[in-house]
């Protein structure tokens, strides 16, 4: 039995996933080379899966019709989520 995914990935989709996983590269490369003990890069790793389920989740909703707004979430998402993540950890921080 062969199994193939039915629905491929719009074309609307394709540059913003594009610029999305270059946007995740360079950050994951400028958290290697940062000289913190890697923590830049921990974050920027930490908030991968969160981002990519959050376009996941945008794709299959929206389909083959998504928004300006879904665009922009799927472009400049990750930046938002890293954003998220620095503050929850800076307040955890802070509370202890």
């Amino acid at each position: 039995m062969q199994w193939q995914l039915d629905t491929p990935i719009p074309p609307g989709y394709l540059r913003h996933l594009g610029i999305s996983i270059g946007l995740q590269l360079f950050v994951l490369t400028f958290g290697a080379l940062t000289m913190d003990g890697g923590m830049v890069l921990q974050f920027a790793v930490l908030s991968l899966p969160a981002y990519w389920f959050m376009a996941l989740i945008v794709m299959l909703r929206r389909g083959k019709h998504p928004s300006n707004g879904d665009l922009m979430i799927i472009r400049y998402g990750y930046l938002y989520v890293l954003l998220g993540i620095l503050i929850f950890t800076a307040m955890q921080w802070r509370l202890k």
